[in-house]
This record gives C-alpha cells, structure tokens and sequence, in this order.
C-alpha cells in the first residue's frame, strides 16, 4: 500500500494524517461512532467557515480524486 503515487503514503503527510485517524479511532472507542463522525463534521464546519478558500481548493480537488480507487487500493495487499 506504500505507493507514492498516493498522497496520503508520501513522507510529509503520513505523520500527520496517522496521527489525525489514531485521534479518530480513540474517539470512536471512548466516546462511539456517532461521538466520532459528530466530531468529525463540526471539525469540518468550523475549518470550512473559517476559510472558504481552503474548503474551495479542496472541493475542487476532490472532484478530480477517485475516492473508489483509494478505498480498493487499501486492500490490495489483504488476503
């Protein structure tokens, strides 16, 4: 799965996308899955409204991201 093609396996982002899903599962196993994902989305409302130009720029990539094949690509190596 370590592919430098993906942006979430390139060496300046890995630390702190690690760290950001690690916070994510502590929630979800302290507090539950619905604790999480409310967490998940305010945290989303409140960068967003404090900076349209990010959640523009990041929209807009999105649209140009296969989010499919990243979630297939994860498990290639399963089995």
């Amino acid at each position: 799965m370590n592919n430098s093609k993906n942006i979430f396996f390139r060496t300046q982002n890995i630390v702190v996308i690690y760290t950001a899903l690690r916070i994510l599962l502590a929630m979800q196993k302290q507090l539950g899955l619905e604790a999480m994902l409310e967490y998940r989305g305010q945290y989303l409302r409140s960068i967003e409204s404090s900076n349209p130009l990010l959640k523009h720029a990041v929209t807009r990539a999105l649209s140009l991201i296969d989010v499919e094949k990243i979630y297939r690509e994860a498990f290639l190596n399963e089995a």
